[in-house]
């Protein structure tokens, strides 16, 4: 869903609707820059400086450390390489306006 989506801000929202119905949380947001802290949500780091995973603040701990140990790594390696992917199209994307010029 991240790697082949064209625009990764859009898959963000569907990405979170999964983490969510697979972990039974009341909700679940995938954001690549850092929301501001409310004491109803839980903000999880993805990576360094890669996005958060926010989700309510009052989740059981064991699923907690299973989001921390399971889905986050998981996150972060999909979301470099959707970084990574964007910026190589948007490369190609320039070497054949150049060889057109």
């Amino acid at each position: 869903m991240l790697l082949g989506a064209d625009d990764l801000d859009a898959a963000l929202a569907p990405a979170a609707q999964r983490i969510a119905a697979a972990y039974a949380l009341d909700s679940a947001a995938l954001v690549r820059e850092e929301p501001k802290l409310e004491a109803r949500r839980l903000l999880l780091p993805i990576g360094e400086d890669l996005g958060w995973l926010v989700v309510p603040s009052r989740i059981p701990e064991p699923v907690r450390e299973r989001l921390v140990r399971t889905v986050l790594p998981t996150l972060a390696a999909l979301l470099r390489a959707a970084d990574a992917r964007r910026d190589l199209l948007h490369e190609v994307v320039e070497t054949r306006a150049l060889r057109r010029s």
